[in-house]
């Protein structure tokens, strides 16, 4: 049997990706160790991933205790991190106070997405540490915010470790196009890439390019949203958690229902599933090093690159046809920005934030940079 650990295991969603896994042939040679801080919210998940999985599932659970955390990672095939570094409230914060400076918000992206790594690094390089020191082959799948940032970190301080982040939303958008599964190119960063080269089809944007190409109109969509995001995760949360804790199957049904899961449906699960199969007519999305598949960018610069099986392995599917430049060109700000940005965390120093966010494409001017800068180290005083 292939172990999995899935560190971060309370969110409200972690029951989906066992429902996309439910009937799988491959499910009965996974087991999976569930590591959490809270062990209250844990027993709720694991009665909830029990009643949706008829008990089919090998389960054991762990907290986040030193010797229990290596027990969860010892031996695992692959180490998936969705921990939420300040949980729902600093979303909110990240999502929220770029607006007062005439920016998006976004968890992941632009400052909010500085915002999160700052905060999130220190705690997450602690971890990276305990896996490189207890299993340093295992294959680390990052689903935490924002992807491309904290892969790049991860790269930089643990090279030795296999660190990819892992999303959906390219494959998503592909299945959308309805365009044949091998024909296209893709080139891009954790949810602002492009799929081109399709046979008769323009390149197709991820959806996320809105806030970087009509920016003002999504800023005037997020002032008029009655909750934020984070504010409306929270309260489907709470409710999960007391159906999970005592419902009915078909109650713990509706409530993941109610939060689209689609990247434990179109990436996460089929993955693992192709750990047991070696096999997978999904392609999946790693934000990894370029190390040469496009010579327009450092080696050790981290993109997005879509992966396939063949003959047994997971490749780096091939590149068809060139970049088109007007693509080149509105990507290269965001990786420059993100290298600027990942040598200023790691060196924890707060007099330069404003530097580095006065890189990225959506901050005009610099004192708009010093000004997201002091929000985001009055928010984040503790990291």
């Amino acid at each position: 049997m292939e172990k999995v650990a899935i560190l971060g295991a309370t969110s409200q969603s972690t029951p989906a990706l066992f429902r996309a896994l439910r009937g799988s042939r491959a499910a009965a040679h996974l087991r999976f160790a569930l590591a959490a801080r809270s062990s209250l919210r844990l027993g709720a998940i694991v009665r909830a991933i029990e009643m949706i999985g008829d008990g089919a599932f090998a389960l054991t659970r762990h907290s986040f205790s030193d010797l229990d955390l290596q027990s969860a990672i010892t031996d695992c095939a692959a180490i998936v991190i969705q921990i939420r570094y300040g949980g729902l409230k600093g979303r909110e914060f990240d999502e929220s106070f770029p607006l007062q400076f005439g920016v998006c918000g976004d968890e992941g992206l632009g400052p909010g997405g500085f915002s999160s790594a700052w905060r999130s690094w220190p705690e997450l390089n602690k971890l990276l540490a305990l896996i490189q020191r207890v299993n340093p082959h295992a294959q680390v799948l990052l689903l935490t915010s924002p992807c491309s940032l904290l892969t790049r970190l991860a790269r930089i301080c643990w090279p030795d470790l296999c660190v990819r982040a892992l999303c959906e939303l390219p494959m998503t958008t592909l299945l959308a196009a309805e365009s044949g599964t091998s024909q296209y190119d893709y080139i891009g960063i954790n949810h602002l890439g492009w799929l081109y080269g399709m046979p008769g089809k323009e390149p197709i944007a991820l959806k996320y390019w809105r806030l970087h190409e009509e920016a003002q109109a999504v800023q005037s969509e997020q002032r008029l949203r009655p909750e934020t995001r984070a504010a409306e995760l929270q309260r489907l949360s709470d409710v999960a958690m007391r159906v999970f804790a005592s419902g009915e199957k078909a109650q713990i049904e509706a409530c993941l229902d109610a939060r689209a899961a689609p990247w434990y449906s179109h990436a996460l699960g089929p993955l693992l599933e192709s750990l047991v199969t070696r096999d997978s007519a999904t392609h999946f999305f790693f934000s990894d090093a370029n190390l040469g598949r496009h010579g327009e960018f450092r080696d050790d610069d981290v993109l997005e690159i879509p992966h396939h099986w063949e003959r047994g392995r997971l490749m780096r599917k091939p590149v068809r046809m060139p970049v088109p430049k007007k693509l080149l060109t509105l990507l290269q700000p965001f990786v420059e920005y993100e290298h600027a940005a990942a040598q200023i965390i790691l060196a924890r120093a707060p007099a330069d934030v404003d530097r580095a966010l006065s890189r990225h494409p959506w901050v005009a001017a610099r004192a708009q940079a010093a000004a997201l800068a002091r929000s985001v180290l009055a928010a984040n005083i503790a990291a």
